[in-house]
């Protein structure tokens, strides 16, 4: 039996943005989902268009037609915030029942509030900060899914999708991640122990986004993907 044992699954690595979203079920009445984007603030290039990631996950989960839907997005930390992370977005949606009355209006609605989320967004990005604490921001998204479904749940409601995008390069600077980052191949050097996220049913997608594995060493691609594939 496995009743009573701790599975910790592995964060599954995207090198293409455009791949990030993936299928969500089909949902039905009382069926909510959750969605948390992790934005790395440690970054200032403008292609990463950080906000615009937030936007294009909340659009995908609205062509899912879901009833209910929550979306947090989040953005790393550094000696500012002791290095925690720090909410840019929060916001709910609810379908309009008798929206086929008038596609129109719900389609309005639908893009009043993207709007609302990417001026959020935008008003509280901070690019460029100096460092980037990913796993923490990893573990909060985790922790905000599972304390919305259960409010959900004691609602009689239930979460049919559950879903963190982590939007990053990948080179989280806690000393434990960097020194495997910094590895070379065939390092013999014992190195410490790299952190684990229990992901507990929630689907987790690492995108890296094409400009970066673009402008990077294939080597090191590869390696990023290697040690989030252990986390």
């Amino acid at each position: 039996s496995r009743r009573g044992v701790t599975r910790f699954a592995t964060l599954a690595v995207v090198l293409a943005t455009q791949a990030c979203l993936g299928d969500l079920p089909q949902p039905k009445a009382k069926e909510h989902a959750v969605a948390v984007v992790v934005i790395d603030q440690s970054s200032s290039n403008p292609a990463d268009n950080r906000c615009g990631e937030v936007i294009t996950r909340a659009q995908g989960l609205l062509d899912a037609r879901f009833r209910h839907l929550f979306v947090l997005a989040i953005g790393t930390g550094d000696a500012d915030t002791g290095g925690e992370p720090v909410v840019l977005v929060q916001t709910t949606y609810d379908a309009n029942p008798g929206a086929f009355e008038d596609p129109g209006a719900e389609r309005r609605r639908e893009q009043a509030w993207l709007a609302e989320i990417n001026d959020d967004c935008a008003g509280r990005l901070t690019t460029g900060r100096k460092t980037s604490p990913i796993v923490p921001a990893i573990i909060r998204a985790l922790d905000s899914v599972a304390a919305r479904c259960r409010e959900y749940e004691l609602a009689g409601a239930v979460c049919v999708a559950k879903r963190v995008w982590v939007h990053s390069d990948g080179r989280d600077s806690s000393l434990v991640v960097a020194a495997h980052l910094a590895a070379k191949p065939g390092n013999r050097k014992k190195l410490p122990e790299l952190p684990k996220v229990d992901t507990a049913g929630v689907q987790v997608s690492f995108c890296l986004g094409a400009h970066v594995v673009d402008k990077h060493d294939p080597a090191d691609v590869r390696r990023v993907h290697e040690v989030w594939s252990k986390i």
